[in-house]
């Protein structure tokens, strides 16, 4: 499903119309989840339960507001005011996350949640540079961890435990890396745009 999303992304984005882009997405994550897929039902609810997820993401990086300006936009008064909102939803939803009530319910606690914590990363005072590093490359680690950690990555066998993670680690972020790229090159050949 996830890969779905990368396959079809290049081919769907467009900058200078994301309302479009937003709507195809959305097109698409309903019609992949109604497709006769030879998965478990409730491996397909799980597809269900987020579908609004990468449409969303996609359309609010669109137009995500750099820490910079929103910290010359906003008054102190008014960001933390909003910093504490953020922080009870979170603190919120992590306690009532409703699981087991219904796909719209739990999808927008977990909608609910993201937002919380993308809006307190974009009015926190602090920044990391390695959290953004690996923020850049979060989506690509999260579609390739799993398969390449499954069963446990071949390294764990013939390394101690700490050398394996963290040449592990090493491995997907070259991976993920190689995936951006090309995605970006996809991008670019198919919008006949230069890649960034």
């Amino acid at each position: 499903f996830l890969l779905g999303y990368y396959a079809i992304f290049p081919w769907v984005y467009r900058k200078n119309h994301v309302w479009r882009s937003f709507f195809l997405l959305i097109a698409a994550s309903l019609a992949m989840t109604a497709l006769p897929l030879p998965v478990d039902e409730n491996v397909r609810n799980l597809y269900r339960l987020h579908t609004l997820a990468f449409p969303l993401g996609v359309f609010i990086a669109s137009f995500s507001p750099s820490s910079k300006l929103v910290a010359r936009v906003m008054r102190p008064p008014v960001r933390i005011t909003i910093f504490a909102i953020c922080a009870y939803l979170f603190y919120y939803t992590a306690l009532h996350s409703h699981v087991g009530e219904g796909i719209w319910p739990e999808q927008l606690t977990s909608l609910v949640t993201t937002l919380s914590i993308l809006s307190l990363a974009i009015l926190s005072p602090f920044r990391s540079s390695f959290l953004v590093f690996v923020g850049t490359y979060s989506y690509e680690l999260y579609l390739l961890h799993w398969p390449f950690l499954y069963r446990y990555s071949p390294l764990f066998s013939i390394l101690p435990g700490a050398w394996a993670t963290l040449l592990s680690f090493a491995f997907l972020f070259i991976l993920a890396w190689a995936l951006q790229r090309t995605t970006f090159y996809i991008h670019a050949f198919i919008t006949k745009k230069p890649a960034a």
